[in-house]
């Protein structure tokens, strides 16, 4: 809006990127050439609705130049945009993030600290269109019960063999004979697993090159300098 941008152009350092006439981000050349572009807010030094506007506004600058992005999906080289902590830019206007980038060789990583920070309160289509279109899913563990339980749920299942056992308390030993057995479909992850992951466990979901989802659990680690 006019008001944020009013806001942005108060503090010099914003207003000197925002308006210098020369050594411009130009997104149109990295997507060319296949560049780095860097960007910091600085959510400490200038508040948090400087720092939302600031990169929503660098943003929609990408954005501009991905939608005009020349070529096709053979000739364009393949560009990746990572958004740290991203709920704050999690609006109808960065949607197309997730809908049309890829067409444009565009690959988006976004993180977030839970799932209801993705909702948009103007908007109640923002949430799904996000959840919907990133292929790749990655959790790790402390969440709320309701996330954990749509986590499951997003998981999906597998075949398992199923049956009951029962166990002779005068004999102290499981019957060796099954019942009720049947090929049933069970949770890869029930809710209580996905809550219970280890610091730097991690769950995925993701699909192969055939367009197979594949579930599994990792471990990650800190990338040392």
């Amino acid at each position: 809006s006019a008001a944020q941008l009013e806001n942005l152009l108060r503090y010099p350092g914003v207003r000197n990127i925002l308006c210098n006439r020369s050594n411009n981000i130009s997104f149109d050349n990295a997507l060319k050439n296949g560049e780095v572009t860097l960007v910091c807010t600085r959510r400490g030094d200038l508040g948090p609705a400087i720092h939302k506007g600031f990169g929503l506004f660098l943003i929609l600058l990408m954005q501009q130049s991905v939608l005009c992005r020349p070529g096709n999906e053979k000739t364009r080289i393949p560009h990746f945009l990572y958004i740290d902590e991203f709920p704050p830019y999690s609006c109808k206007a960065t949607s197309e993030i997730f809908t049309l980038y890829r067409k444009y060789r565009v690959g988006t990583i976004i993180s977030a600290q839970n799932l209801s920070q993705l909702k948009n309160p103007d908007d109640d289509s923002v949430q799904p269109t996000i959840l919907a279109n990133c292929t790749t899913k990655i959790v790790f563990g402390n969440n709320t019960p309701e996330d954990n339980d749509w986590w499951s749920l997003e998981f999906g299942e597998k075949r398992r063999w199923t049956f009951n056992q029962t166990y002779d308390t005068a004999a102290g030993r499981y019957d060796p004979k099954y019942g009720s057995t049947y090929w049933s479909w069970v949770p890869y992850f029930k809710p209580g697993r996905v809550q219970q992951l280890k610091f730097k466990g991690i769950i995925y979901k993701t699909k192969d090159l055939k367009g197979t989802s594949l579930v599994g659990g990792g471990k990650v680690d800190f990338v040392h300098q």
